[in-house]
């Protein structure tokens, strides 16, 4: 076991690794020592992911064994030199994981060690040969660079102009340069928790390594190469193809897979992302969570601990810094009060509530805590047209008490849930629920209004409530008319048939947009309100008839609330949250319901106190 000496924190102490050289299938063989940061020293910072905790391989740490994972020993066998020693910093071992307080202490620097580093390498895996051609594509036709290995392409394409069989060769290339530029955007390392602050704090862009090739990561750049690829389909059938070079082409083309539709999410930053002077920080750990909210991590606390340097030093000046003494609940409950005090936003339309899942009146945990760890597919659920008003601003802020049990929010109430309906679990059921309810409201409909100035507002907002909750739940941008979803709707409603596989449409069209929302309701609950308004509960517990529906102050998502029984001494009553709701009319990117934003004017804010 490795004897770690002691760090001072007050110091900026930490260790680096000294990699040996050593021959290629030689043991690793390293030596730690300690430094301070604040004399910066010269070493390069390896950020990987961990990978299997289980499958490890042994490597000597200043004479002694550990158990490094698989992909970190790969690693440090890929960037030791064989004859000079490199020196690194890696967490899993510079670090002495068994140490509670050195963790720590060791994670709030972890932003600086990676601006400090000469180098930071992101480690995306071992060669790969498809890989290889990927980089060498981009060199030759995207960066239009002369390199060794961009220059292949160049006699590829020559020889490709006056041979049917050169032709077929570099066809191939370009697949199999898709197929390697797919499996980089794919990489493990960027769904990891920790790896984003790694490749994002550095002033110099980080050069990735992935075996022996050295590159700089460009993620629109690999899209395009992709795209370029998918391009070639016409040129691909007008040619005949053995059948092994068929077997490759379909190897290839299965492989490249949807990564050339879209930049994931977590990637679409470009090389000026990095500056060569100063680190771009967040002022704000709500945008850092947005940017991180399909990434992993198998310890719950780091989904916030990862990005805490990140933050600039003023936002973690307020943030609890990391504490892996604390309990999951416990850092969830400060990071939940800290958005809500510091950064004035009630984040419900981003995670879940960690309660969702606990009986009513779960009194070990208030009822607003969030989990961090929920990833949750949503639309934007607020129209900016929906003003709460203009009262005080100090009355409008969100605010968690001292002892952090009380959330107290203004906002209006837009109603009490009358009805619910429980949709079914596939897209069928759901048309088929929705094409009853339309046809109970009609008949409803018309006999009012033979004599009724203004008739049942539920009945009459049924087709165009039903068809906009239906395109929200899948587009948070929408170019089709009010006119057209409804028109969508009705013809859908009209033809749908148990007898016929569903239709879906062409992506891009309404019929896909609107077939696309319905598969995403399924499951959820379709409620109205005493006011007529229609809604869906989207995440949280099981809504029941009576729940509040409210529009927080600074538009802020639709919540439902439910009243506490009262409290023995208590003059204000006390509500529990209950979970967030989409409602018609008031969904962002979509015509607002004119007459809805009206009544909403005239309704005053109220302070509701949520245990």
């Amino acid at each position: 076991m490795v004897q770690y000496d002691k760090l001072d924190a007050k110091n900026a102490d930490i260790r680096l690794l000294r990699l040996l050289p050593g021959k290629k299938d030689a043991p690793i063989c390293c030596t730690l020592r300690v430094v301070s940061l604040n004399k910066k020293p010269e070493f390069d910072a390896l950020s990987y992911v961990w990978g299997d905790p289980t499958a490890t391989k042994t490597i000597s740490v200043d004479g002694e064994d550990f158990e490094a994972t698989s992909n970190l020993e790969a690693a440090l066998r890929a960037l030791r030199s064989r004859h000079k020693l490199r020196t690194l910093w890696v967490d899993a071992i510079c670090i002495n994981q068994r140490d509670v307080a050195e963790k720590n202490s060791q994670v709030p620097l972890m932003s600086r060690i990676y601006q400090n580093a000469t180098r930071v390498v992101p480690w995306l895996g071992p060669s790969n040969p498809s890989v290889d051609i990927a980089i060498s594509y981009i060199e030759a036709f995207i960066e239009k660079r002369l390199t060794w290995r961009s220059s292949i392409w160049l006699k590829l394409r020559v020889a490709a102009a006056v041979s049917t069989k050169a032709k077929k060769r570099y066809i191939l290339a370009v697949l199999q340069a898709a197929e390697g530029a797919s499996l980089l955007l794919a990489s493990p390392y960027w769904t990891r928790m920790w790896t984003f602050q790694e490749y994002y704090v550095p002033t110099k862009e980080p050069m990735c390594r992935r075996g022996s090739l050295e590159f700089k990561f460009r993620a629109e750049t690999l899209v395009e190469v992709a795209e370029r690829a998918m391009k070639l389909n016409d040129l691909v059938r007008r040619l005949d193809w053995e059948e092994d070079e068929t077997a490759r082409y379909e190897r290839h083309y299965s492989s490249i897979g949807e990564s050339h539709d879209t930049i994931p999410g977590s990637l679409a930053f470009t090389q000026s992302r990095f500056t060569d002077t100063e680190p771009v920080l967040s002022p704000y750990l709500a945008l850092l969570l947005h940017q991180t909210y399909g990434r992993r991590c198998s310890d719950p606390r780091d989904k916030v601990f990862a990005l805490y340097g990140a933050l600039e030093p003023k936002a973690r000046g307020l943030l609890p810094p990391p504490d892996y003494s604390k309990p999951i609940s416990t850092v969830f409950l400060e990071t939940t009060t800290y958005l809500i005090n510091h950064e004035r936003i009630l984040p419900y339309d981003a995670c879940e509530l960690a309660t969702a899942g606990s009986p009513s009146n779960n009194d070990k945990y208030p009822s607003w805590l969030l989990d961090f760890t929920s990833v949750l597919e949503r639309p934007r659920l607020i129209h900016p047209s929906a003003d709460t008003g203009a009262e005080a601003v100090s009355l409008q802020l969100p605010q968690v008490s001292a002892d952090f049990k009380t959330l107290s929010i203004s906002a209006k109430i837009l109603g009490r849930i009358s009805m619910l309906f429980p949709l079914e679990d596939t897209p069928f059921g759901v048309f088929q629920q929705l094409k009853t309810l339309v046809n109970v409201h009609t008949p409803q409909l018309e006999n009012q209004s033979a004599g009724s100035e203004r008739p049942d507002h539920a009945g009459r907002m049924i087709l165009p409530s039903l068809a906009g909750l239906c395109f929200a739940s899948y587009a948070y941008e929408c170019e089709d008319s009010a006119a057209e979803i409804l028109d969508t709707f009705r013809d859908v409603l009209g033809t749908l048939t148990a007898l016929e596989p569903i239709d879906y449409g062409r992506p891009g069209t309404a019929r896909f947009t609107l077939m696309s929302g319905v598969s995403k309701l399924a499951g959820k609950t379709l409620f109205s309100t005493e006011r007529g308004r229609w809604g869906v509960h989207w995440w949280g517990r099981a809504p029941e008839a009576g729940d509040i529906i409210v529009l927080p102050a600074m538009n802020q998502p639709v919540l439902i609330l439910r009243e506490l029984l009262p409290i023995t001494g208590e003059q204000c009553p006390y509500y529990e949250m209950i979970g967030v709701a989409c409602i018609a009319g008031l969904l962002a990117n979509f015509e607002p319901d004119e007459e809805l934003l009206r009544d909403i004017e005239q309704i005053p804010l109220e302070r509701f106190h949520i245990r």
